[in-house]
Parts: structure tokens; sequence; C-alpha cells
């Protein structure tokens, strides 16, 4: 189940910036507790996000990422569901695929109402703990939220990592939502940002 990567680096920098998100960590336990195969998930996200969606890379690349999941027509995001199902498990396995299905059925419910369906959503945004504090992060978000605004998209994100959110509000998210995620066992927040018109 060999998988070709495209941005290696960048991928081991997203998981290691990752690694306190109980999304990620439940991933990698149920595809055999292997950092090889969480970290063709991250590559292969932003390669969807090239397709689909928007990839934000550092400078230089290989230091992190931002990954967006813009809204799609009904064809595309059947095509985009089917890919990426196909991908999980096929590299990363059945358990893996099993425990992805059931996080992500879980988090679109509790999203439902909360979310608009034309919302843009930041999928992952990582940066390798190395470079974390250089402003690298706000960088990566700066052009996405910007074009949002312009569009007048509003834009949401889910996070694990309470120590996270302060960062987000100050680019303009707000904790709309607290849940419990029975597969990772953990608590996360949905974060939602309205059109601004203000520089960041």
């Amino acid at each position: 189940m060999h998988y070709q990567f495209k941005r290696p680096d960048t991928a081991t920098s997203l998981r290691l910036a990752l690694a306190d998100d109980a999304f990620y960590q439940t991933l990698q336990q149920a595809a055999n507790n292997n950092p090889v195969l969480l970290e063709a998930y991250l590559d292969y996200s932003m390669q969807e996000a090239e397709r689909y969606g928007i990839l934000e890379l550092a400078s230089p690349e290989t230091v992190g990422a931002a990954i967006w999941s813009l809204p799609l027509d009904s064809e595309q995001n059947t095509n985009k569901s089917a890919e990426k199902n196909a991908f999980i498990e096929y590299h990363l396995g059945h358990q893996a695929f099993t425990t992805y299905k059931a996080i992500v059925k879980h988090m679109d419910a509790q999203a439902n109402g909360i979310v608009e369906a034309d919302d843009w959503y930041l999928s992952i945004l990582g940066v390798n703990p190395n470079q974390q504090g250089s402003g690298q992060g706000k960088t990566l978000l700066k052009q996405a939220l910007k074009d949002a605004d312009q569009a007048n998209k509003a834009c949401f994100l889910e996070t694990f990592t309470p120590k996270n959110m302060s960062f987000y509000a100050q680019l303009g998210f707000i904790a709309v939502h607290q849940a419990f995620e029975p597969t990772a066992g953990k608590h996360y927040w949905i974060m939602r940002r309205l059109p601004q018109g203000v520089k960041i």
C-alpha cells in the first residue's frame, strides 16, 4: 500500500504541529499507530485542497500549511468524498476508515444548523513546532481570510485544542459550539468568523 508523497516534509511538519489534536491522535492510532500513514493522510489533504479548495504553504513550504475546503456543487462534493474515502481505506486501512467515518459523521451532525452550507472551512492549519510563534500561522491564513471577506463568506473551523482558540480569536473567529466527540473521547469547539472589513 505504497503512497506517493508530493510534499513529505510539509506533511511531517503538519503531523508534528497536530500532535496534541485528538482527531489526528485517534486517526493515527487506528492506522496501526503509524505516523507515516498519518503523514500520507496529511499529504493527500494538501493535494485535495489543490483540487477542490485552497492550499496555502508556508515559506519555506516545508514549515507548514493551511488547508481550506470550499463549497462545491453536488457532483464535485460526491467525487471529493468518494476519492477521500477510497484513499483512507486503501492506504490507512479499514479500521482507520471506520474511525474516520464515525468522527466525521458525528461532527457533521453537530455543525448542522450552526454553520452555513456556503461557509469556507479551515480544515487544517499547522506550523512545525520549531517555527511556531514566528507569525507563520497568521501569514498562512491572511490571504484566504481576505478573499473570504471580499466574497462576503463566513469561515469556520473545529479544534480539539483549547490553547489554539485565543490565536483564532485574534483573527475574528468566535467559539459558537462545544461538543463531545465519542470516538476520540474528547471535547472540541466549533469557531466561526463572519465576513469582516478589518485588515489582519
